[in-house]
């Protein structure tokens, strides 16, 4: 988990400083806009990655709750451990 979290603040750290670069050019540079195009996609690509692993981690929990009927909480505790070690 805190890979992803790391890969999605980077993500938005380039993103935010190619806005800035486009924003204070004086003129319409298209290397700029470039940049600033590909640090969005990337940055989309980041956030797509985080909401597939919530996604993953939110069926896993219901997955688990589902389980713990028949087994108990305990399994399901253990795992959620091992789903947010990632």
């Amino acid at each position: 988990m805190d890979s992803i979290v790391d890969s999605l603040n980077k993500a938005y750290e380039k993103f935010v400083l190619a806005s800035a670069n486009v924003l204070e050019s004086k003129d319409t540079n298209v290397a700029a806009l470039e940049n600033f195009k590909e640090k969005w996609e990337l940055f989309r690509v980041a956030c797509d990655q985080a909401e597939d692993f919530v996604e993953s981690v939110k069926q896993s929990i219901g997955s688990d709750c589902l389980v713990d009927e028949a087994t108990g909480i305990s399994a399901a505790i253990e795992n959620l451990r091992q789903a947010t070690k990632d």
